[in-house]
C-alpha cells in the first residue's frame, strides 16, 4: 500500500507534536484516496529524522480569494494550520498556476489525525531514500514492508 513521506520544517513539527497544528498546507495533493498514512520527516534542525506518522483522513480545498470549491473557511484554515492569512496568501501566490482547472482552489489542507510521535526517530534509509523530498513523495507503507 502506498503512503506519503512528507518533509515538514522543525518549527511546524513542534506544533504538530503538541497538537496545535492539525492541518498541513501544501500546494498539491497525492493521488490517493483518504485515509492514507504520512510519515513526518522533520527538516531544518540539524538532526533531520522521521519523527512520526499520521493518518491524513481528509484534504481540504482552500484559496485566499473567494473562489468556487473551498471546503474550509479562512478562519478554520488559519487556526488549524497555525498560519496567518498573509502567510497563506504568500504561499498560494508562490504556487504555479493551475491551467484547465475547474475549481480555482490554490492550496490543500492535509488533515492530521491519529498522530504517532516515535520514541526513536527513523532514518531515510528505513524508507529506501537517500535524500528527502522537497515537499512530499510516495513511499511504501513501512508496516506492510516489514511483514
Amino acid at each position: 500500500m502506498k503512503a506519503v513521506f512528507i518533509s515538514i520544517r522543525h518549527q511546524w513539527c513542534k506544533l504538530i507534536a503538541k497538537g496545535d497544528k492539525t492541518i498541513e498546507v501544501r500546494k498539491s495533493e497525492p493521488k490517493l484516496e483518504t485515509p492514507f498514512k504520512c510519515y513526518i520527516y522533520c527538516s531544518g534542525d540539524g538532526r533531520s529524522r522521521v519523527i512520526g506518522e499520521f493518518i491524513c483522513d481528509k484534504i481540504y480545498y482552500y484559496s485566499v480569494g473567494n473562489v468556487t470549491g473551498q471546503t474550509i473557511t479562512s478562519e478554520e484554515m488559519e487556526r488549524k494550520s497555525c498560519l496567518t492569512r498573509k502567510e497563506l496568501c504568500d504561499y498560494e501566490n508562490s504556487a504555479e498556476s493551475k491551467e484547465n482547472c475547474i475549481n480555482l482552489v490554490g492550496l490543500f489542507g492535509w488533515h492530521i489525525s491519529s498522530l504517532v510521535i516515535y520514541e526513536e526517530p527513523k532514518f531515510l534509509r528505513d524508507f529506501s531514500l537517500n535524500i528527502p523530498p522537497q515537499s512530499w513523495r510516495y513511499v511504501n507503507d513501512l508496516e506492510e514492508v516489514s511483514q
